[in-house]
C-alpha cells in the first residue's frame, strides 16, 4: 500500500496543501493513549458533536477531496501506521477520542439510570485492541445511534476469533463498494 499512499499524499498535498494528515489522541488496548493518524478530509478539525461521537455535523466542512476519501474509506489507509507501531489492528471496536473517554461530558445527555452502561462500554472496549474496521462498521448501521454501537462493540468483544476477524476483513471492501454504488 506504500506507494499508493504515497501518490495520494502527493496529489492531496497538491489540491488541499498542508497539513495533509489529521491527527488525534485516542484511547487504545488497555487505556494507552495514542495518536491516531487519517488523511485530512475536514477544513476544520473540530466538529460539533450532537451524539458522542456516533452523530457529527460536518456540512460545508469537507475538502474538496474529503467527501470522496470518506466515501472510499481511503481516509483511514494512514492508520496502517498505527498497526505497524503496535496501536492498532485491522480489526477491532474503533479508538475512541480520548476527551470523550476521560471527560465523559456527553454522558450529560444521557438519562442518569443509564449512565453505568455506557461506563462500562468504555471499559470493556479497551480489553482488545481497536481497529480499523470491525463489526459496527460492516453491520451498515454506522451512522446510527450510540446503543447500535454499543450493541455491536459487545457482540464483537464476546464473539470475536481470527474466524470472525477474517470475515470482517473479507466483508468490509464489499460494504464499502456497495456504498460507493449508493451515491
Amino acid at each position: 500500500m506504500s506507494p499508493f499512499i504515497l501518490v495520494l499524499i502527493v496529489i492531496l498535498y497538491i489540491y488541499e496543501g498542508n497539513p495533509i494528515f489529521f491527527t488525534q489522541e485516542r484511547v487504545g488496548y488497555m487505556g494507552r493513549p495514542f495518536k491516531m493518524y487519517k488523511f485530512r478530509t475536514l477544513r476544520e478539525e473540530g466538529t460539533k458533536r450532537k451524539n458522542m461521537p456516533v452523530s457529527r455535523d460536518t456540512s460545508g466542512k469537507e475538502t474538496r477531496s474529503g467527501k470522496k476519501l470518506r466515501q472510499l474509506k481511503i481516509d483511514e489507509l494512514p492508520q496502517l501506521f498505527n498497526i505497524l507501531k503496535g496501536d492498532m489492528s485491522l480489526v477491532g471496536p474503533r479508538p475512541l477520542p480520548i476527551d470523550d473517554v476521560k471527560n465523559e461530558a456527553w454522558l450529560s445527555n444521557i438519562p442518569e439510570h443509564e449512565q453505568q452502561k455506557y461506563r462500562d462500554w468504555l471499559r470493556d472496549r479497551l480489553t482488545v485492541m481497536p481497529g480499523v474496521t470491525g463489526l459496527w462498521q460492516i453491520s451498515g448501521k454506522s451512522d446510527s445511534d450510540l446503543d447500535n454501537w454499543v450493541e455491536q462493540d459487545y457482540k464483537y468483544l464476546n464473539t470475536h476469533s481470527a474466524f470472525i476477524d477474517f470475515k470482517i476483513l473479507v466483508l468490509t471492501p464489499f460494504l464499502i463498494l456497495k456504498n460507493k454504488k449508493k451515491s
